[in-house]
């Protein structure tokens, strides 16, 4: 008499089983066309321009936001709506830098350059367009974010 094969519990389990009596589908249920490699690297630069038109919704939203924290009188509603006004906020901030280092870099595109250098153009004209107190501020907290992993970097001192 023969017996079913043994298999190892150790073994993780598929979750997509084949059912006897029914033949695998040959496709996998998850793929998604957008992120398909056939069709290539997606264009950051293209699908923020496809999609600018949602730059001016959040923009409204921020200051509907904004105008609903002036109204709320409860506490934890104004709590929730302040988080979610930096995070929009910030989310905008996020985006114009992008566009920005992305319009320095379409600039010297064809110049042979090397990324760290690249990487210094972007930051040196990112500084300039800023104020010398909005630079010195963003320095000052590099430099502490520095000695801070340099501190950790240190081995515990013994006891």
């Amino acid at each position: 008499m023969k017996r079913p094969s043994e298999q190892s519990s150790k073994k993780p389990v598929s979750r997509l089983r084949a059912i006897p009596g029914l033949e695998p589908k040959n496709t996998s249920l998850y793929q998604d066309p957008r992120f398909d490699t056939a069709l290539g690297k997606a264009d950051l630069q293209q699908t923020r321009k496809n999609y600018a038109f949602l730059d001016e919704y959040r923009q409204a939203e921020l200051k509907q936001m904004k105008e609903e924290l002036a109204k709320s009188k409860d506490l934890k509603e104004q709590e929730i709506l302040e988080k979610a006004i930096r995070s929009q906020a910030s989310r905008l901030e996020t985006f114009k830098r992008r566009d920005q280092e992305a319009e320095i870099l379409r600039k010297i595109k064809n110049q042979p350059i090397s990324r760290a250098k690249k990487r210094e153009i972007v930051l040196k004209e990112r500084f300039a367009a800023m104020s010398k107190k909005d630079a010195s501020r963003v320095i000052e907290k590099r430099r502490r974010k520095v000695a801070q992993k340099q501190k950790k970097a240190l081995p515990d001192r013994r006891v």
